[in-house]
């Protein structure tokens, strides 16, 4: 197989921007790079899958349901797209730009398919 970006896309959070928990269905592979990311910008979070099939969940230390990535220049994630993710809300001035894109593995042998 081989890895195609179906589509990127350019975001730049500003004060009071957010963005709700969801997937991004029709893909296999998502991913986030941040361009800019100053102090205090905005966290990505991710939340387990296991969540909502746990009926009675372990006991445990901490919260394990979410995690939050802080967004740091430089850095890329890139996770399975049915994982639900969110950016939480951008409570200051400081600079985040991003570039996400959505991805999809594909036969090698089938590429020209693909174009």
């Amino acid at each position: 197989h081989v890895i195609l970006i179906k589509d990127m896309w350019f975001n730049r959070y500003r004060l009071g921007d957010a963005q709700e928990f969801h997937i991004h269905a029709g893909s296999h592979l998502s991913g986030i790079f941040y361009v800019e990311a100053e102090e205090g910008a905005a966290v990505t979070a991710f939340e387990s899958p296991l969540a909502d099939r746990e009926m009675l969940p372990m006991p445990q230390v901490g919260e394990f349901t979410i995690v939050r990535y802080d967004a740091v220049a430089g850095r890329a994630l890139i996770f399975r797209s049915w994982l639900r993710h969110m950016v939480g809300t951008q409570t200051t001035n400081a600079k985040r730009t991003t570039i996400s894109w959505n991805a999809v593995l594909w036969p090698k042998d089938q590429i020209e398919r693909a174009r």
